[in-house]
């Protein structure tokens, strides 16, 4: 597309706001001067946006020691996982470095944001689907460094809280960075729980013929949490994990294989509907990524394993508890009875957004690898690393975005064990063409790499 490029001066010698339009094709660059509302083309009337719909506004604030404060008063963008449809975003230039703020998509209002430098810039972009209303955002120039008012502690989420709040020795923020870096490390005094036992029950007598599962009974799998993307609100999950204590998550060593750095990565814990994340949330960033040393990922998909360890421990809740790892020697039996849950992809089953449970049946090794595709054989996903388990009624599995997620058994003292971390399919891959359609899918054995959790949970306390 060819950009029309547009020199603006914004609200300049206005009394009151005035609205900047983001029209198709446009790239506007101006000072602001005073507060302006952006919207989207089409806002008011016939109140959607365009499909295949560009445009672009960079504001600069008239003073270098400036900054931009954006509100988001209304929006409506189509919901995509990880904004991959339509998206808002935001970026803000300093020195000639362009720092990625966010990008957002759904009807989720983000939350308020203050630029690192007097220059903010706004790309839309529309795909030929759904529209949606579109967007209203207050744009101001500021002095002000932060969101929140001077009485009150801005979290790293951009969340404000009472600054008497602050190292109170409890968790108030949902990052918990009220309690970071405290002058005098107050002890936060939390809760401990037995592991695998959840406060709310799971629905263990579904009979629910849905294609990827249905939707589970909220915060009835206390243990899984989703592994997102920084900078994409609120929909950049793309793999599961398990809480197996305070600090640490079991999950595939594939979902991290593209990341060099573990503050691109949030971990979310207590999470059931991510359009709709709720106060039970706790959002943890990673202080170090473990991924097993003998997985080679390509073609050879064994020992797909990773530990990840939080930088602040999580407040065991009735929203947010641990999975018991395998006793040593315990190995999940053929015809066991086992769920699978996560947020993966539904083919066209709806509630991908919610998290699902797929009742499986464990299988013989054998059937995995005997699979008519003969996938798994191709990435060497046999041996006694590995799980096989299936849907009898071949109508629901993993999919994308499931990798790392439970296999979840009962022992015979009710306790919920992590016997696998997702990671591919038997007829396909859970990363990719063929999924969720009731073929079999392979974990990686938990039980046969415990040692190797222990000694990494020790390496690093």
């Amino acid at each position: 597309m060819i950009w029309r490029v547009l020199i603006a001066i914004l609200a300049v010698g206005y009394a009151n706001a005035r609205d900047i339009v983001c029209k198709q094709g446009s790239n506007l660059v101006g000072t602001l001067a005073e507060e302006v509302f952006i919207v989207t083309e089409g806002y008011y009337r016939p109140r959607k946006y365009p499909n295949s719909y560009q445009c672009a506004i960079t504001l600069i604030a008239p003073k270098r020691t400036q900054k931009i404060r954006i509100d988001f008063e209304d929006f409506d963008l189509e919901t995509s996982p990880q904004c991959r449809a339509d998206r808002l975003k935001i970026e803000a230039l300093s020195s000639g470095t362009v720092h990625h703020v966010g990008t957002y998509c759904s009807t989720l209002l983000p939350k308020p944001y203050v630029s690192i430098a007097n220059t903010l810039k706004l790309s839309f972009a529309s795909n030929k689907l759904r529209t949606g209303r579109g967007f209203r955002i207050r744009a101001s120039p500021t002095e002000q460094r932060a969101i929140c008012n001077r009485d009150q502690f801005q979290c790293a989420d951009r969340s404000c809280i009472p600054y008497t709040k602050r190292c109170d020795g409890i968790y108030n923020c949902p990052d918990a960075s009220d309690e970071d870096r405290c002058p005098r490390e107050p002890q936060v005094k939390l809760p401990q729980v037995q592991c695998g036992m959840p406060v709310v029950e799971p629905n263990e007598m579904t009979t629910d013929r849905v294609i990827g599962g249905q939707e589970a009974v909220p915060h009835s799998w206390p243990w899984q949490v989703s592994v997102q993307k920084r900078l994409a609100e609120p929909l950049d999950h793309f793999c599961g994990g398990t809480i197996i204590s305070k600090e640490w998550v079991v999950s595939a060593a594939h979902c991290f294989a593209d990341f060099n750095n573990a503050n691109e990565i949030v971990i979310k814990a207590g999470l059931h509907d991510m359009l709709n994340p709720g106060n039970e949330v706790q959002v943890r960033t990673p202080r170090v990524i473990i991924s097993h040393e003998s997985f080679r990922g390509g073609l050879n998909m064994n020992h797909d394993i990773a530990l990840v360890k939080v930088s602040i421990p999580f407040n065991f809740t009735d929203s947010v508890r641990p999975a018991c790892l395998p006793e040593d020697g315990e190995l999940v039996a053929r015809d066991a009875t086992c769920y699978s849950t996560g947020w993966g992809q539904t083919r066209g089953s709806g509630g991908a957004f919610r998290l699902k449970q797929v009742k499986l049946t464990v299988e013989d090794l054998n059937f995995c690898t005997n699979s008519s595709s003969g996938y798994v054989t191709d990435f060497g996903l046999t041996g006694h690393h590995s799980i096989c388990a299936r849907d009898l009624n071949r109508i629901s599995g993993p999919c994308h975005g499931d990798s790392g997620g439970p296999l979840i058994c009962k022992n015979p003292d009710s306790q919920w064990v992590v016997h696998g971390a997702t990671s591919l399919s038997a007829d396909g891959s859970v990363t990719g063409s063929v999924c969720g359609m009731g073929g079999a899918t392979l974990w990686n054995s938990v039980a046969s790499h415990k040692s190797w959790i222990q000694m990494q949970i020790a390496r690093h306390v």
